[in-house]
């Protein structure tokens, strides 16, 4: 019995000690981040923030905070309607994050308002594949994947009521606000 409230006693020790130095790292390491440059998770001072959205752009904020819901695309030519059910939105959430999402994948990553509109930045997109049935889920794919490939896309926003237009890239988004956006999570370190 004593050999066993000793094992037990030295293994409590082991088991505190190395609690006490995975804290020590963490608190290093947390500390060397805040000296250092914030981390690539952390949007930029430019990014939309709900405290202070830059005065330039003031005039084309109706859009921010809100998930917009997209009725027809058109590229260089007549709108095309967008089914309801085809799950078709852009979303920017206060916190600077830009969703697109379309029938088969969803774009996502940071915007900055512009005196115009906004733009992008470096967009993630989910990999899954394939292709959209019909004409709109074709073009929304079209549309999204160009915010994708072209980092700094700058889009044209016009926003009146609950109506918004979006062009970007040849492409004209014709929008209706749906619900309040997100808040976007940062990402685990």
């Amino acid at each position: 019995m004593h050999n066993a409230v000793m094992a037990h006693s030295a293994m409590s020790r082991a088991c505190g000690a190395a609690s006490a130095l995975l804290a020590a790292t963490a608190v290093s390491a947390c500390s060397g981040a805040a000296s250092s440059a914030p981390p690539k998770s952390a949007p930029p001072a430019s990014v939309v923030s709900a405290a202070a959205p830059r005065a330039s752009a003031a005039l084309h904020t109706g859009f921010v905070g809100w998930q917009w819901t997209v009725t027809a695309i058109a590229n260089g030519g007549a709108a095309v309607p967008v089914p309801a059910g085809d799950g078709v939105y852009l979303e920017f959430t206060r916190d600077g994050l830009f969703i697109a999402n379309e029938p088969v994948n969803t774009h996502s990553g940071a915007y900055h308002v512009t005196s115009e509109g906004f733009s992008t930045g470096e967009m993630a997109t989910t990999a899954v594949g394939g292709g959209a049935a019909d004409k709109a889920g074709q073009l929304a794919i079209l549309a999204f994947d160009s915010f994708s490939q072209h980092p700094g896309t700058r889009a044209t926003v016009d926003v009146t009521g609950k109506q918004m237009t979006v062009t970007e890239n040849g492409f004209t988004l014709t929008c209706t606000r749906a619900t309040p956006a997100h808040v976007a999570s940062p990402s685990p370190t």
